[in-house]
């Protein structure tokens, strides 16, 4: 595939996903504004900010407010926006499906950001394993939800997958705003898994049928309990499943087996700590070959159907698996017909979306946002617990709507960023235009894998001048030049 075939590809993959979100915008110029700012984090150098944007893309001052103004827009439907960026991935790719059952990751994750006036700021501990990171830090914490396409070849195993993001909104920080008039986030005083969950509902109830794959804090009771409630719902009756990771020191119960006919049947039987099963029942284990990170690998599993929750008490599959270098894990589902080695299989996936926020934060720059009001307190690193919440101090209305409005530009930010990282992936998903991105990147060999989004962007910034040059007369382009500094048409009242 020539070079100029692959410009063309790539730059009709851009205008058909930025074609397929125009409803969720009232009027054209908050769409062209946006439209501007998702096509500047694919073609410009740019290191995450307004001002950065800017930058690369050669605009002026002005250009800056007019930027600014549309992530504040009310022209802009943040929920509908997801919706139709949802619409275009499952229409433009090739989902992975585990009996008819779409493949949805949700997972948090974290940024270190130091705005005083910034609302979602506050302190965060840090749950990894690695030393490399402090204990805790003053950051923003995002809801992160994505969808597991099929790559180009066709192929079902792990390099030849992609997590698709859809969304990412904040969810910590945020309790206050809970009961103002107009707000978007009516749960923020839930926790953080009940607040996800209701994120994931919208796509749940578009999708129709889905299997959640989520990580060890998703192992709650209430959650649990709250899908079987979707299930039992005699107007809803939703297909939707959890697959999660359960702690090294989880315990469950035993089922209550038949009941004698004498005293108060059992509603549980014995008591289990489901980690000695791996010395207790070794003798069980059986045997299988499965995909998981990017490879074959041999793992041996037990898997078996216990009662689990002190007040829920509900049916859930336990999955033991032990991989060929002595790894242990032990995950749950409430799907008790799911295939054991299928569930090793498809948790093992759950990791792309790590790869993902990697490149989402790194490449894509998508929570280095600086939108912040002074409608709120100075934050105080010292600040003590016992005061009250930093947003408590905004009592007028006014104040209240300018933070609402921060908020709302922070996470139409974050959208923007998950829509070019999405779009990068489709793109990549092209064959030839993945042979031609290799060969432009001067990799030592030419391999029929999946080529990174940062690829994808290293061949549209040395391309930028010619993608300009070649779509001179599109109105994207057209709209993009004429905010460029030197430009003949480029007036200052550009709003």
């Amino acid at each position: 595939m020539c070079m100029q075939n692959a410009r063309m590809t790539m730059y009709a993959t851009i205008q058909s996903a930025l074609t397929g979100i125009r409803g969720s915008f009232s009027y054209e110029r908050p769409y062209q504004w946006f439209s501007t700012f998702v096509f500047s984090l694919l073609v410009g150098e740019s290191a995450g900010g307004i001002q950065s944007v800017c930058n690369s893309m050669g605009f002026g001052e002005a250009t800056y407010y007019g930027l600014d103004r549309m992530f504040h827009s009310d022209a802009i439907n943040l929920p509908e926006l997801r919706r139709q960026w949802l619409d275009v991935v499952v229409s433009q790719t090739n989902p992975v499906k585990y009996y008819g059952r779409y493949l949805i990751i949700a997972d948090g994750v974290k940024q270190p950001k130091d705005g005083r006036r910034m609302p979602g700021v506050g302190r965060l501990h840090n749950n990894s394993d690695t030393q490399s990171k402090p204990t805790s830090y003053h950051g923003i914490q995002g809801g992160a939800i994505g969808i597991l396409v099929q790559g180009p070849s066709g192929c079902a195993n792990d390099v030849e997958v992609y997590c698709v993001p859809l969304s990412m909104e904040l969810m910590y920080g945020l309790g206050p705003i809970a009961s103002w008039p107009g707000t978007s986030h009516p749960n923020a005083t839930m926790t953080l898994e009940a607040q996800m969950l209701l994120r994931q509902e919208d796509y749940i109830r578009r999708l129709g049928s889905c299997l959640l794959i989520e990580d060890r804090a998703s192992m709650n009771q209430n959650l649990f309990s709250d899908l079987e409630k979707l299930r039992n719902a005699e107007k809803d009756k939703l297909d939707v499943y959890l697959l999660t990771n359960a702690k090294g020191n989880v315990k469950a119960y035993e089922l209550p087996g038949e009941y004698s006919g004498r005293g108060r049947p059992r509603v549980k039987g014995e008591k289990v700590k489901l980690a000695d099963w791996f010395v207790d029942r070794a003798d069980e284990f059986k045997y299988h070959r499965v995909w998981a990170y990017g490879k074959k690998v041999k793992i041996k599993y037990l898997s078996d159907i216990l009662l689990w929750g002190d007040e829920w008490k509900g049916k859930l599959q336990f999955i033991l698996a032990e991989m060929k270098d002595g790894r242990r894990i032990i995950l749950a589902t409430d799907d008790l017909k799911m295939s054991p080695a299928k569930a090793v299989e498809l948790y093992a996936r759950r990791f792309l979306c790590e790869e993902g926020f990697r490149s989402y934060k790194g490449d894509f720059h998508g929570m280095d946002y600086h939108f912040w009001t002074k409608s709120m307190e100075h934050l105080s690193h010292f600040r003590s617990k016992d005061l009250p919440h930093i947003l408590d101090s905004a009592k007028t209305p006014a104040e209240q709507k300018a933070i609402l409005s921060s908020i709302k530009a922070a996470e139409v930010y974050m959208q923007g960023a998950c829509i070019a990282q999405g779009i990068a992936q489709l793109i990549s998903m092209d064959t030839p235009v993945g042979g031609e991105v290799q060969r432009y990147t001067k990799k030592r060999t030419h391999t029929h894998r999946k080529v990174s989004e940062r690829d994808i962007l290293r061949y549209l910034h040395g391309h930028k001048d010619i993608l300009f040059a070649k779509y001179a007369g599109d109105q994207l382009i057209e709209f993009i030049r004429e905010k460029q500094v030197g430009h003949p048409d480029n007036a200052w009242n550009i709003i």
